[in-house]
């Protein structure tokens, strides 16, 4: 493989697992997500090298349609990443664990309350050196009396210092975030909605009063449909939709336009990635990266 390919087979292989554990199992979670996934044992992606297919990841599902594991594959079809998601006796997440080169990597550990409600989530991760379990942060949750979303707290290191706190609307819509994290300038963002909620400002303040930026989401039918980020790009992020509300192209990666095909069934059968190499139009100087994805379906 030539250095390209492998700069964009290392960018788009990882992308699923570098996310957040708790993001992470939150997107297996929507009810359409649930659904499709309830119908399978696992799901196999592949990425185009010349005439070749090579397999990047591979996911396993248990009979709710939530994920048992996820696997990555370097270049070589080597396991490069793993992660292991544990339940509980009645079904509820308990634990992801991660590894690299089969070595334990970092883990995440989940409170749950009656409701299915996850109640707070700790991360940890794992010395190179010894393999000592270290605490990294600790995320508290609470809710709405309607089940949504209402605050979210975030302690992070040794002490437990509050470093963000996360205010949401009754309908479980972000509407403020506290963050007091060295090193950033912002200490706190707000979330504001024009009446028919196709727009929302994202205004980032560096004191009570003092705003250096504000980022602009536009949304159609309740989905993003482009977002202005003048502190990474002149241009507007966007997101395109087909008549079933899933994403069918985006460039919200920055670097490169990503197109998803689905079948009829609503599996994604293909997804392109069009790399980008400057900031002009898309089409200035693409490179076109293949995915395709095999299902094996519960009997």
């Amino acid at each position: 493989m030539n250095k390209l390919f492998l700069t964009l087979f290392l960018l788009t292989s990882f992308q699923a697992i570098a996310q957040f554990d708790y993001e992470l199992f939150v997107s297996y979670t929507d009810k359409t997500t649930l659904q499709l996934n309830k119908q399978l044992t696992s799901e196999t992606e592949f990425q185009q090298d010349k005439d070749l297919w090579v397999k990047t990841s591979f996911e396993q599902f248990n009979l709710q349609g939530l994920p048992t594991a996820l696997v990555q594959y370097d270049q070589q079809g080597k396991e490069a990443q793993k992660k292991a998601f544990l339940y509980d006796s009645i079904g509820h997440i308990s634990k992801i664990e991660s590894y690299k080169q089969n070595k334990h990597d970092d883990s995440a550990e989940f409170t749950v309350n009656s409701l299915g409600q996850i109640i707070s989530y700790t991360d940890y991760v794992y010395s190179s050196y010894d393999g000592e379990k270290m605490f990294v942060w600790q995320t508290n949750l609470e809710y709405n009396s309607n089940g949504t979303l209402s605050k979210s707290i975030k302690l992070e290191g040794y002490k437990k210092d509050t470093s963000e706190i996360n205010f949401y609307d009754t309908s479980g819509i972000k509407a403020k975030s506290l963050w007091h994290q060295g090193g950033l300038r912002t200490t706190k963002i707000e979330y504001n909605w024009n009446k028919d909620r196709t727009e929302m400002k994202e205004v980032h303040y560096e004191n009570d009063s003092t705003t250096y930026m504000t980022i602009t989401h536009k949304y159609k039918d309740n989905r993003e449909v482009e977002k202005l980020d003048p502190g990474t790009s002149p241009k507007p992020f966007y997101w395109k939709y087909d008549n079933e509300g899933r994403v069918i192209e985006t460039n919200e990666q920055f670097f490169y336009v990503q197109y998803f095909k689905y079948n009829q069934d609503g599996y994604l059968e293909s997804k392109i990635i069009n790399v980008l190499f400057s900031d002009s139009d898309e089409k200035d100087l693409p490179k076109k990266i293949q995915f395709k994805y095999e299902y094996q379906f519960r009997s």
